[in-house]
């Protein structure tokens, strides 16, 4: 199953996440003929924000799912991943340098 991600540099609106979603089932929709098309893929939306000694990195994971119905019509279908989202922090320890 591929996993597509994107990395934004800091935290931003719902609206944007949702125009990369839509941008992303777009370009895979037009670009990729149905028999070549994965059954599933992960969209992975990331953000990274730095705040000095720590920083925090957030994902969240979307399901897209491609198939074809009865009549021949391709279908597209999102779902939540489990878990649907991640948040990560790091803390740096600065290490003094001695004369």
């Amino acid at each position: 199953m591929p996993v597509v991600r994107v990395t934004l540099a800091r935290e931003r609106p719902l609206q944007v996440k949702l125009f990369v979603l839509e941008n992303f089932l777009n370009f895979v929709g037009q670009k990729t003929p149905p028999d070549r098309r994965p059954a599933f893929t992960v969209l992975q939306i990331a953000t990274d924000q730095e705040f000095g000694l720590f920083s925090i990195t957030g994902q969240e994971n979307i399901l897209v799912g491609w198939a074809t119905s009865a009549k021949g019509m391709p279908l597209t279908f999102i779902a939540t991943c489990s878990p649907r989202e991640q948040r990560d922090f790091t803390f740096r320890l600065i290490k003094s340098a001695s004369s």
